[in-house]
C-alpha cells in the first residue's frame, strides 16, 4: 500500500468524477447506486480503515485489502457491484460473489443510523477482503468474526457510537479499544483465542451454522 496520501486523494477524485457520470445502457449497476458507491469508497480509504490491521485465525485484514476493495468498486469498469433492495429482510447488508446488496441507498446523516450504516458497509467489505484472496480457505465463523470486528473497529476509529449492550457487542467494543491502540502504534492486533471462542459460539448460535463450515476466496 502506498504511503503517499496524494494517491488516495487521486483515487477519491477519480471515483467522484466517474460516479457523477451517467451509466450507459447495459451496465450492471443501476444509476441510483452511484452515490452509495462513492460513500463506500470514501469510507474504505479513510484513516479508520487504512490504519486497521488485525487477525482472526488465518484471516488477516488490513488497510491494503480495503484499498483493493475500493479499487474494485471504481466505476466504470468496476469488478464489484452494488444493488439496493429496500425489501432486504434477513440483514441490512449482504455480500455474495462480488455483489453487495444494501437495504439503504446512502449513509444517513443521523448519527446513530449513519454509524449503523457505516458498520454494515465495513462488515460486508471485510467479507469482500476475504474473498479477494483467491483460494484462501477460512472458517465461516472466522470470516464472520472478522467482519463484525472490522465494522466495530471502524466505528472506534471514527469516534462513532458503537450501539448495543449484549455481551457480544461489549466484547467487540473492548477488543476494538485494544486493537485501535495497537494499530496506531503500527502493530497487527490478534484477537485472543478466548475472545474468538466466545464470539464463535455466539455466531454459531445466531447464524445456525456448523463450526466446520468453510469459505474459499474467489478473487476479483
Amino acid at each position: 500500500m502506498s504511503d503517499d496520501p496524494d494517491d488516495d486523494d487521486d483515487l477519491l477524485s477519480q471515483a467522484e468524477q466517474e460516479t457523477a457520470n451517467a451509466l450507459t445502457r447495459g451496465q450492471c449497476c443501476a444509476s441510483e447506486t452511484r452515490p452509495l458507491r462513492f460513500q463506500i469508497i470514501s469510507n474504505l480509504l479513510c484513516d479508520a480503515c487504512q490504519d486497521m490491521s488485525f487477525r482472526v485465525g488465518n484471516v488477516l485484514i488490513n488497510g491494503a485489502l480495503y484499498r483493493k476493495v475500493a479499487e474494485a468498486l471504481r466505476d466504470p469498469g468496476h469488478k464489484l457491484h452494488i444493488k439496493i433492495d429496500t425489501n432486504l429482510k434477513k440483514n441490512v447488508g449482504e455480500y455474495n460473489r462480488g455483489v453487495f446488496t444494501f437495504q439503504f441507498a446512502g449513509i444517513s446523516s443521523k448519527t446513530d443510523e449513519g454509524a449503523s450504516n457505516c458498520e454494515t458497509i465495513i462488515h460486508e467489505c471485510t467479507h469482500a477482503c476475504v474473498d479477494y484472496t483467491r483460494g484462501l480457505q477460512v472458517l465461516r465463523t472466522d470470516n464472520e468474526i472478522a467482519a463484525w470486528f472490522g465494522g466495530v473497529l471502524f466505528l472506534r476509529g471514527q469516534g462513532l457510537p458503537i450501539a448495543g449492550e449484549l455481551n457480544f457487542r461489549k466484547n467487540l467494543r473492548a477488543l476494538a479499544n485494544d486493537a485501535r491502540k495497537a494499530n496506531v502504534r503500527g502493530q497487527t492486533f490478534t484477537l485472543p483465542p478466548t475472545a474468538v471462542a466466545a464470539l464463535k459460539s455466539d455466531i454459531v448460535h445466531s447464524y445456525h451454522i456448523s463450526e466446520s463450515l468453510t469459505d474459499v476466496g474467489r478473487g476479483f
